[in-house]
């Protein structure tokens, strides 16, 4: 490392990063996954590495997308009916109608749910009904099928991972919270690790770095970082870097032990 890095933490962090703490509980998955799942990992980042198109054409994929599965979805929807009346006869329209039923859902499970429902609502009305009017069994399934995935569709997402995001903010927060305004504790990155200690200068228990290999990451948000370790955590904020500058921090860090930036908007 060519030179030395020295944060200074300033008690409690602006109420506009506090959304970027809730962030770090993704990020903190990540990093167990990374350590149960490694080869899984080295995978998925040659993956990533693969150079990405630009917004536009990636708009415009998303839009072809959301067209493939509505049209999927209502010639399955068309097709299916009739085909669950005589299967016998009717094998290769169930087959099909199968397919595209499945290709429908899958297109706009992830970013149109509420537009699958739409589709499906209706339709499940209507062969839900013509079952029990006479059209058989497999009309009425179909049917009560069809209303199940819309009702999934519409079901809240994400409510147990956000509620655990926010635990995770909020103790980080209270953490940096709890220091009084004139408190100063100082994080020193050198070769042989990091440094904590207080405004007086490290004591002797202080004096020894932390090794890098006992960190289990360092992870990064627009303005923040976290430093974990098995059994504590250190919340920065970027500006508060004294010494050196971010972009040389990030590079020989990242070189010691791993480091996950959480894209901006994703």
């Amino acid at each position: 490392m060519g030179q030395e890095y020295l944060f200074e933490i300033r008690g409690p962090l602006p109420s506009q990063l506090r959304s970027q703490a809730d962030e770090f509980a993704d990020l903190i998955s990540e990093v167990q996954s990374r350590k149960q799942l490694p080869r899984l990992w080295k995978l998925a980042d040659r993956v990533q590495a693969i150079p990405k198109p630009d917004s536009k054409t990636l708009e415009k994929r998303r839009r072809n997308r959301t067209v493939l599965g509505v049209v999927n979805l209502l010639l399955a929807l068309f097709g299916l009916g009739p085909a669950l009346i005589a299967p016998e006869t009717l094998l290769s329209v169930l087959l099909i109608g199968a397919f595209c039923l499945v290709i429908g859902i899958a297109a706009l499970w992830k970013r149109h749910r509420v537009l699958l429902a739409v589709l499906l609502i209706p339709a499940g009305i209507f062969y839900g009904g013509a079952g029990l009017g006479g059209g058989g069994e497999l009309l009425f399934v179909f049917g009560a099928g069809l209303l199940l995935a819309a009702a999934a569709a519409l079901l809240p997402r994400g409510r147990r991972r956000k509620q655990r995001a926010e635990k995770v903010g909020t103790i980080l927060f209270d953490a940096r919270s709890s220091m009084g305004d004139g408190d100063r504790i100082y994080l020193r990155f050198t070769e042989q690790g990091m440094q904590v200690f207080t405004a007086e200068g490290p004591s002797k228990e202080q004096d020894e770095s932390l090794p890098y290999d006992s960190f289990l990451g360092i992870l990064e948000t627009e303005d923040l970082l976290l430093i974990a370790r098995e059994t504590q955590g250190f919340l920065l904020a970027k500006s508060e870097l004294k010494t050196g500058t971010f972009s040389n921090l990030k590079a020989e860090l990242s070189a010691k032990t791993l480091w996950i930036t959480k894209e901006k908007g994703v």
